[in-house]
């Protein structure tokens, strides 16, 4: 029993620390395509500072 319950532990760690790294991941991901645009935005319209 004392086997199943740390199976199930561990297991349940595994799967929020990988929800976190994609989580993470894509909010890096998100800003990074933010930062882009607004470089795009200012390169293309100069008078928008």
């Amino acid at each position: 029993m004392n086997y199943i319950k740390k199976f199930f532990i561990v297991l349940g760690l595994a799967i929020l620390s990988q929800i976190g790294m994609a989580v993470y991941g894509g909010a890096k991901g998100f800003s990074v395509l933010l930062q882009s645009l607004k470089i795009k935005y200012k390169v293309y319209n100069p008078s928008c500072s």
